[in-house]
């Protein structure tokens, strides 16, 4: 793309521009041959990042685990689930500056653009003076609430806090970059910072002798270098971005943002109440045994990667989906979006199965700890639950998307308040099972009755089309996990036998699914063509 130069634009002329006084400044052509591959760059790239951000999970967490121990362990994870619920302030901002840069850049109209920009850097300003704010006052409160666990912790809370405020400052620039449905150059960033900072500094550290307060040091310089790489890169890419001005912010970008972002906000809080309180929970119950904390968090940890990788198909097609809705592209629209729940419905089925069938023995080969039973019993109670969001994903993108947030969220919302009900209720009987159930159950009803409600009335999709788009998935993923279950009686004694019952699972899979679903036979199709007319394959 040829980039254009930035005149500096006044306040007085924005606001021109918005109420057709004066005419927009464009962008010349967009390249076709780039935006044609953006897609698949971008998956291609997140995929990566998530490829390795799993492999460095499946390295670091044992060796975090076993150079602090089960309490300590906990204790990080307890601070982490607080800290990571101050992620609200983001109040789904991002979203919304991601959609309307989006809109904007498929319109090519530079004058808007400039002013989502100002209005997001002075909404997030004082969201990162929130932040700071809130981490004082955990570093407070935390230790005062969890006297026996958090005791002498203020200064992790400081810094993991701070590091979470310099993302918030950050975001306007990730938001641009990701509205020019350039993913990949963010999560290039994030994969290149995660190997230097959270696996070889973190294995480095659990080497010569870790505690808490260096591994909150780590993630702090891990936020720092960063943000500080997005900043660079989003101002040589993204041609409107200039000097912020805050003050240049226009009431009505921040009324249109606001609007829509206020649901994406309560979205994102109920997802914190679903997920990040759930270790809060645990210390309620048990205030003495932060490892219980360790036992719960080990077993949805598998979950949690593997939604983020699964999560990448329908999560880059966002921007697109705002674009297609905003030139009036519907057929291309509804068929970008049967692709994303084809290739998310797929990916599900053999994620899912594969870790009900593998689970224990991975856990027991990779964690070596005793409890490792319980923590698959989590898993496993959990994965009903995952499955049915990730086949909804698409749907919330979609919805996302074209800007139709109100009907998501409020499913959301129920959600959550039957999610942190729920788990109250169970936590004293069932313990961490209590919470994972508590977890699990509004999850399939709300991701699997609620939503489809949400499309019928929002997407206009009936709910017969709804269901039966996941039929033949769901279908799929019976036959495909009575086909494997014989491998969950397996021993296996080392790595590479389970890798052997993983290829031989995979083979059943890809055998299947080459018999069922005919997108999956055009594309060994095209592989085995090429092979076939190029002799370098």
């Amino acid at each position: 793309m040829s980039e254009i130069p930035i005149k500096t634009t006044t306040k007085h002329e924005l606001e021109q521009v918005l109420e057709n006084k004066a005419p927009p400044r464009r962008f010349s052509e967009k390249q076709p041959r780039l935006q044609r591959y953006l897609p698949t760059l971008n998956i291609g790239v997140s995929w990566t990042s998530n490829i390795i951000l799993v492999i460095g999970s499946f390295v670091v967490t044992p060796a975090i685990l076993h150079a602090l121990g089960d309490r300590q362990y906990g204790v990080w994870l307890l601070v982490l689930s607080f800290i990571g619920q101050m992620r609200v302030l983001d109040m789904g901002m991002s979203s919304g500056c991601m959609r309307y840069s989006a809109a904007y850049y498929e319109s090519g109209d530079q004058a808007r653009l400039t002013q989502v920009f100002h209005t997001s850097v002075a909404i997030f300003g004082g969201s990162t003076v929130l932040a700071l704010a809130a981490t004082a006052f955990l570093a407070l409160l935390l230790p005062w609430l969890y006297p026996a666990a958090m005791s002498g912790m203020a200064g992790v809370i400081m810094l993991l806090g701070g590091g979470l405020a310099l993302d918030l400052c950050g975001r306007p620039y990730a938001a641009s970059l990701r509205g020019r449905s350039m993913f990949f150059v963010y999560d290039g960033i994030e994969a290149v910072t995660y190997m230097i900072f959270k696996l070889a500094l973190v294995l480095y550290l659990a080497h010569i002798g870790m505690s808490v307060w260096n591994l909150s040091l780590v993630t702090f310089a891990e936020s720092v270098v960063r943000n500080g790489t997005v900043l660079v890169f989003s101002l040589k890419l993204c041609p409107w971005l200039t000097t912020p001005k805050p003050w240049l912010a226009s009431k009505k970008m921040a009324f249109n943002l606001a609007t829509y972002s206020s649901a994406v906000f309560l979205i994102s809080l109920a997802d914190v109440i679903r997920f990040q309180i759930n270790a809060g929970i645990i210390a309620y119950n048990a205030p003495d045994s932060p490892e219980q904390i360790s036992i719960f968090g080990i077993g949805v940890r598998l979950l949690v990667l593997m939604c983020s990788t699964i999560g990448v198909v329908w999560s880059v097609f966002i921007p697109r989906f705002s674009g297609l809705s905003e030139a009036g592209k519907t057929e291309e629209l509804w068929a970008l979006f049967r692709k994303a729940n084809r290739w998310t419905g797929l990916l599900s089925v053999f994620g899912m199965v594969n870790l009900a069938v593998f689970g224990l023995p991975f856990l027991r080969l990779w964690i070596g700890k005793p409890w490792v039973g319980e923590s698959y019993a989590v898993m496993l109670l959990a994965v009903p639950g995952y499955f049915v969001a990730l086949l909804a994903g698409p749907s919330g993108g979609l919805l996302s998307g074209l800007g139709r947030m109100k009907g998501q969220m409020i499913v959301t919302v129920l959600e959550a308040i039957c999610n942190i009900s729920l788990s109250f209720l169970l936590v004293p009987h069932l313990g961490i099972f209590g919470v994972c159930l508590g977890m699990t159950i509004p999850m399939l009803l709300f991701r699997s009755l609620g939503l489809a409600l949400v499309m019928r009335r929002d997407a206009k999709l009936p709910l017969t089309s709804y269901w039966g788009m996941h039929a033949p998935i769901l279908l799929l993923g019976l036959i495909y996990a009575g086909l494997s279950c014989g491998f969950a009686f397996i021993q296996y004694q080392s790595f590479i036998e389970l890798f052997i019952g993983c290829f031989m699972s995979t083979l059943v899979f890809v055998l299947l699914s080459y018999s069922t679903v005919p997108e999956v036979r055009q594309i060994i199709g095209r592989i085995w063509r090429r092979r076939e007319t190029d002799p370098a394959l």
